[in-house]
């Protein structure tokens, strides 16, 4: 089963999402998915998060979601489990994304099964990159938080990487600020239950974020 995650800030990037073959695409700062395409026949987007996800499967919301988030059942060819998204957004009081992260993480551990499969997927905006700048509360934190809920991040764990210490191959998001070139792995795809068989990252496409591409099996 293929996940795609895939921040397209705001670019028509739907087909080529489509072309890299998923089970479901999990799309952030995503414009509609189109009505003409039926590869992926079951939508839930929701615009005020900027989150889109289409499906080979039936999908069934989770109401009252985490912020940022978007929740659903995925009633997959063997079984159903949850599918969490999220586009993270700074809070309001320019606190970090750990911060919106982590109630998201909180949300899954008092909503969710505390065992079976279950997908958690999106554009975080968070990297052990910078740790160094969140003593109170880092992402390296909320991952030791994931895994102790049983999930871990299928790039980094197919790969063998470290979080913080991606090689470029695995590197997510590009800018240059600055006349600097900034690098860094801020989506993930956390999985929990599921056999991570393979895992990459993708062409970028014109957007600011490459997708992260996950091969899970039962």
């Amino acid at each position: 089963m293929r996940i795609v995650s895939w921040n397209v800030a705001r670019k028509a990037l739907w087909p080529h999402a489509f072309a890299l073959r998923p089970a479901i695409a999990v799309l952030q700062e995503a414009p509609p998915v189109p009505t003409d395409d039926h590869r992926l026949p079951h939508r839930l987007e929701d615009s005020a998060r900027g989150i889109a996800i289409a499906s080979l499967y039936p999908l069934t919301v989770i109401a009252a979601p985490a912020p940022s988030c978007l929740a659903a059942l995925v009633h997959g060819p063997e079984g159903s489990f949850a599918l969490v998204a999220i586009c993270s957004r700074r809070p309001k009081n320019g606190g970090s994304y750990n911060v919106v992260n982590r109630a998201a993480i909180e949300w899954i551990a008092e909503r969710l099964p505390k065992s079976g499969n279950a997908i958690f997927a999106g554009d975080f905006n968070a990297s052990a990159a910078f740790d160094h700048r969140y003593p109170a509360l880092s992402h390296s934190t909320n991952v030791a938080h994931l895994a102790k809920l049983g999930f871990s991040s299928s790039l980094h764990a197919a790969a063998g990487i470290q979080h913080g210490a991606e090689p470029m191959r695995y590197i997510t998001f590009r800018r240059v600020q600055r006349g600097k070139l900034q690098a860094f792995t801020i989506d993930h795809v956390f999985s929990r239950g599921f056999v991570i068989e393979a895992a990459l990252v993708g062409d970028a496409r014109g957007s600011d974020h490459s997708p992260v591409i996950v091969d899970l099996g039962y």
